[in-house]
């Protein structure tokens, strides 16, 4: 576990996958522990899954760390899966035009992704 004043990773090893729960900020002054998390986590060789429900804030660098980390599980051939992705995020997402990233295609149903990005 790793915690400061901006932010809280906690990760979890389940039986087929690994669970990075962030919380708080996700940007520059937190990358590099978030970074660290993240690779360890792949190098754990099972199949990804980054917690969202408690982020409250992420800015392009912490985008292009969750881009980063599943490049890094599709070139292991391991899934990457957001989970709990909050409301505010998405319209972030379309915003920084990171919606085609493979990252957070799979992040919210289709229906939902297709009226922000409209």
């Amino acid at each position: 576990m790793y915690e400061d004043q901006q932010t809280t990773i906690r990760i979890e090893s389940a039986r087929d996958y690994q669970l990075v729960h962030l919380e708080g900020e996700l940007g520059l002054m937190t990358a590099e522990p978030v970074r660290q998390a993240l690779a360890s986590s792949i190098t754990a060789a099972q199949p990804l899954v980054v917690s969202l429900a408690a982020l409250t804030a992420i800015d392009l660098c912490g985008l292009q760390l969750l881009c980063s980390a599943q490049r890094s599980c599709q070139t292991n051939s391991l899934p990457f899966t957001l989970r709990a992705v909050p409301d505010w995020f998405q319209e972030i997402v379309h915003t920084a035009g990171f919606h085609q990233h493979p990252a957070f295609q799979a992040a919210w149903p289709d229906a939902v992704q297709e009226e922000i990005c409209a």
